[in-house]
């Protein structure tokens, strides 16, 4: 296929006219692009182009029988192939269904047949609408049933060796003595009796077993599928144990494994039919390892996979209190299941960040796991009792009231440079009304600290 390096030139391999009768059969021919600066002056190989376009309508034939097709390398199309996806133009005398397509290969790897234009045909057997096998002779018979093609294949010596093609026991490499040692009809210089891709006279072991894997030698290379092996990893209880264990399972029961552990720990394994195939190499602590696996009967085999042993992930939690909402939010991380203790009440969830109701006064806090190695979380949030000052601002005459039920407090009054001006315990009274007397301490501003179990305000108090 050649064409021009203009973006908008196409080629077209056929271009069929015919009224009656026979058209093109394009068998089992190559689509190729020519080469640049050897078969044509182009800069680049041939772009996609088409099939063909018919000449005449509805009578114009031509066949497309297993045709390979090859791919582009023009700028803009590497790689796709150099038949257009639409394969046939209308662009001269108009469409006809006698533009057959059957067992096309596609070298770029996409199958284009459902993207032909619908006026063409792809067909699914090698019989053409009028019930006409495609063969040569079915397109060369003609009115006098002339077949040229056995009388051009009965002169064809393809490889050049003096020998005809239908005498040659190789006919696409040289061989002219025709020497087949074993006499199977196929000539040394190509014979491949153990069919693995290299003929027997390159070939170090010619009788390797059908479809095993050989080496460059030709010789069988020992190998085990990539997904022959099952490896999982238990990791340590705790960490500091050595409680972990690596399960192995081999799924091909044709032989014996031997299984090696080694790394942070050493360990080892047999897996045969006495253990159904599956074993465990126990007492591993924490670390990396490598599991390397041999079988009793190939010296050379050996396969090997890296694994890593952990142990639990401490629990941790951070926490952030709303004392607008009076709750605590926890967020969670160490595990998937959480127990959480809040003053004596005892809750479980799954959930990685939990919201509490704190309630009045001292609010005590544990979270662990199922697993008493990732430790715990403890915190103590004290949600006060409400504390009313009045008359604030005062001229000396501050009543206190104490919310909750404690009978004792821990009271300091501090000016706005931080001198204490009192601090004492006192009770509190049954009404929970504390009466202080400020009429003697400068006007301006100080601060009421306030402690107990419930307790634990700091106000701002104002004497004018």
């Amino acid at each position: 296929m050649n064409t021009s390096d203009v973006s908008s030139d196409a080629a077209y391999l056929t271009a069929a006219q015919q009224s009656e009768g026979r058209g093109f059969l394009m068998y089992e021919c190559n689509i190729i692009s020519t080469e640049p600066g050897v078969n044509t002056a182009s800069t680049y190989g041939a772009k996609p182009g088409f099939f063909g376009r018919p000449w005449q309508a509805n009578t114009s034939e031509v066949v497309f029988f297993q045709t390979t097709i090859n791919t582009s390398s023009y700028p803009g199309f590497e790689g796709k192939s150099l038949i257009d996806p639409e394969g046939w133009r209308s662009t001269l005398g108009g469409e006809s269904e006698k533009m057959y397509e059957y067992g096309t290969i596609e070298l770029s790897g996409v199958d284009h047949s459902a993207d032909r234009v619908a006026w063409a045909t792809v067909l699914e057997t090698p019989v053409l609408k009028d019930d006409t096998e495609i063969t040569t002779f079915n397109f060369t018979k003609g009115n006098d049933g002339w077949d040229p093609l056995p009388q051009m294949e009965a002169t064809d010596d393809t490889d050049h060796d003096g020998i005809l093609d239908v005498d040659d026991n190789c006919v696409s490499t040289p061989n002219p003595d025709q020497a087949d040692m074993d006499g199977d009809g196929i000539g040394d210089v190509c014979d491949d009796s153990d069919g693995d891709g290299l003929v027997d006279a390159e070939d170090s072991c010619p009788n390797s077993p059908e479809g095993a894997i050989v080496d460059v030698f030709g010789c069988e290379v020992f190998d085990l599928a990539a997904d022959n092996y099952t490896i999982t990893v238990h990791d340590v209880s705790c960490n500091g144990n050595s409680d972990a264990y690596i399960s192995i399972t081999a799924m091909d029961t044709n032989y014996t494994y031997n299984v090696a552990v080694s790394g942070d720990g050493n360990g080892s394994a047999t897996l045969s039919e006495a253990n159904a195939f599956s074993a465990n190499v126990e007492n591993l602590s924490a670390g990396n390892y490598e599991v390397c696996i041999t079988v009793d009967s190939n010296d050379t085999y050996e396969q090997c996979f890296r694994v890593s042993i952990d142990g639990p992930t401490p629990i941790s939690a951070y926490s952030s209190v709303d004392y607008g909402a009076n709750t605590v939010t926890f967020n969670l991380t160490g595990s998937s299941n959480y127990t959480i203790e809040h003053n004596g009440k005892i809750s479980t969830t799954q959930q990685s960040q939990v919201t509490l109701d704190l309630q009045k006064g001292r609010n005590s806090i544990r979270i662990h796991t199922d697993s008493d190695c990732q430790g715990e979380i403890f915190r103590e949030v004290l949600l006060s009792e409400e504390v009313v000052l009045f008359p604030n601002p005062t001229r000396g005459d501050l009543k206190v009231y104490i919310n909750g039920e404690d009978s004792r407090i821990d009271l300091k009054l501090m000016d706005i440079n931080g001198n204490v001006k009192i601090s004492r315990k006192m009770d509190v009274p049954e009404d929970r009304v504390i009466d202080l007397d400020l009429t003697d301490y400068r006007n301006g501003v100080y601060f009421l600290m306030l402690n107990s179990e419930t307790v634990s305000k700091s106000l701002k108090i104002i004497k004018s």
